[in-house]
């Protein structure tokens, strides 16, 4: 046997690692000329390989992994250098190299599976660390109880994840129409109108349509779109008046009530120390109010 590094052989052809364990290349780059993985064997698996032992990438450093899906057909796999290829040995001795153009490693090990499992889509996919594979009608039958993808991706994101990774996303939701969000809106004074008219208060124009309402806050616009709206009937002034303020009390029996229903109105008498006076015919000792 050839040490690993010196090695030209073909996939399966048994070589030497660098601490002397019997392996067996299993990929090489995408040239095929130069082996950049190896294996090495358990003899308690029937000679085939089952745990990645080296794979090399551009920038000299190896990744190894293995899977722990004991009903799956594939045992091992390896994700390169993304200039390289995704390497899977199956359990029956067959070697598969898949394209790997992704830049992150960080989640190599679920897209390596998933790239993989994609050829055998209907029979199930596997998402890592997860206790369930997926059909592909099942995702289907999944998506169709939305009509957005992101309604799909917030309610069922686990199978929006696994169709996603698996390239199936398309097709799985091909009969969703293309959401239209508000920050892609171009929004002209009649759009903002429109929008402006499903309310009858600004407080709600603003918690109901937030991009549309500061669109038309910066763009000086909010008193035009929204000029249908009834003004509050205790809209805050400069200054309240001692009159103004025993009418408003009146309405009230007791101090709380008054401060719930006309808090700019209690403020004001508050803070200029007229409370007692507004708040004389309110029977009952003084409540506690903020």
């Amino acid at each position: 046997m050839k040490p690993f590094d010196e090695a030209k052989a073909k996939a399966g052809a048994k070589v030497v690692t660098r601490d002397g364990r019997p392996a067996r290349i299993v990929c090489f780059d995408l040239e095929g000329r130069q082996p950049i993985g190896a294996a090495i064997e358990r003899e308690d698996f029937d000679g085939v390989v089952s745990e990645v032992l080296h794979s090399f990438g551009s920038d000299g450093r190896y990744y190894t992994g293995t899977t722990q899906d004991k009903d799956s057909s594939l045992d091992i796999f390896m994700a390169p250098d993304k200039k390289y290829s995704a390497v899977w040995m199956c359990r029956d001795g067959r070697v598969m190299c898949l394209p790997f153009p992704y830049d992150s490693k960080d989640d190599w090990k679920s897209i390596c599976l998933m790239r993989c499992a994609q050829r055998v889509s209907d029979s199930g996919v596997r998402i890592m660390k997860q206790s369930r594979f997926w059909k592909l009608q099942e995702l289907k039958e999944i998506a169709l109880r939305y009509r957005h993808r992101n309604q799909f991706k917030n309610g069922d994101f686990n199978a929006y994840e696994c169709a996603r990774r698996n390239g199936l996303l398309d097709a799985v939701c091909a009969h969703m129409t293309p959401g239209t969000s508000d920050h892609l809106i171009k929004w002209t004074l009649e759009k903002l109108t429109t929008e402006a008219r499903k309310y009858t208060r600004r407080t709600d124009f603003c918690r109901g349509s937030n991009r549309a309402y500061a669109c038309a806050y910066r763009r000086k616009l909010l008193d035009v779109v929204c000029a249908h709206m009834t003004p509050s009937p205790h809209k805050r002034r400069a200054k309240w008046s001692l009159e103004a303020l025993m009418d408003e009390a009146r309405k009230y029996d007791r101090r709380s009530d008054f401060w719930r229903e006309a808090t700019n109105l209690y403020q004001s008498a508050r803070r200029r120390g007229l409370l007692d006076a507004v708040c004389a015919h309110m029977g009952g000792q003084h409540e506690q109010v903020r």
